[in-house]
């Protein structure tokens, strides 16, 4: 039972750990979204007019 317990414990860190990169990199790529479209805006404009 207590190796069980240790098992788990081990897989849940790495998930709370997993878990917390993949909030912090969405949320950096939330944060960049607006830079990203200004930036590609433009070109993706005059691709359309052509």
């Amino acid at each position: 039972m207590l190796q069980w317990i240790e098992n788990n414990l081990k897989t849940a860190i790495i998930a709370a750990i997993a878990l917390a990169f993949i909030i912090s990199a969405g949320n950096y790529v939330l944060q960049n979204v607006p830079t990203f479209t200004n930036k590609l805006g433009p070109s993706f404009e005059m691709m359309d007019s052509k």
